[in-house]
């Protein structure tokens, strides 16, 4: 997969927005350096399962300027995101306000 949402199984402690990457047994963990795999949407711990939006590069080091902007650009992604559902919803919904 080139970019997109993927399920991952979480190997470490992970946060919303952290940059991702995998450990030694292909589980998603948070990474600061090296190859990283995407953007983590949701937290959780080792074992749990989320979803991680893959974008592939390879970071030297991230200061936390980069890393705030890019959770900035996550949430304005997920903003548009729910406003689309809440439009698309509207119009699916009859004007006598029942499905």
């Amino acid at each position: 997969m080139e970019s997109g949402i993927a399920e991952v199984v979480f190997g470490g402690s992970v946060n919303a927005g952290d940059i991702v990457g995998s450990d030694a047994n292909g589980k998603a963990v948070a990474v600061t350096s090296g190859r990283a795999l995407g953007v983590a949407l949701c937290g959780g711990i080792s074992g749990d399962i989320g979803e991680v939006r893959i974008l592939p590069f390879t970071i030297g080091s991230l200061d936390s300027s980069a890393v705030e902007r890019i959770a900035a650009l996550e949430a304005a992604l997920n903003t548009e995101s729910t406003g689309i559902l809440a439009r698309l919803t509207a119009l699916e919904t009859p004007a006598g306000g029942t499905s």
